[in-house]
């Protein structure tokens, strides 16, 4: 049987990652992701840090100009196959 190989997330160096899941440990289990203890110790900061990254980012901003939703009325809206009759003229 083939020894399953994949590269390392943090030196790209090849290395045979372990079987069992962080999940099924209780804690983080470098080596799915990385080759050596310091390559997963550099690995955990990187997520760490782009992690912190996200939560710090603002909220989106939700537009609550009306001249968007009375632009969007008059204009027809663009259907398939036969255009309906005109009834309200």
């Amino acid at each position: 049987m083939a020894v399953h190989t994949i590269p390392c997330r943090v030196c790209g160096k090849m290395f045979t990652p372990c079987n069992k899941t962080s999940g099924a440990l209780g804690a983080f289990n470098y080596r799915e992701v990385a080759c050596s203890p310091e390559c997963g110790a550099e690995y955990l900061r990187r997520v760490q840090v782009a992690r912190q990254k996200s939560s710090e980012a603002p909220d989106a901003v939700v537009s609550t100009d009306d001249r968007k939703n009375n632009d969007n009325k008059s204009e027809q809206k663009r259907t398939r196959g036969r255009p309906r009759k005109n009834t309200n003229e």
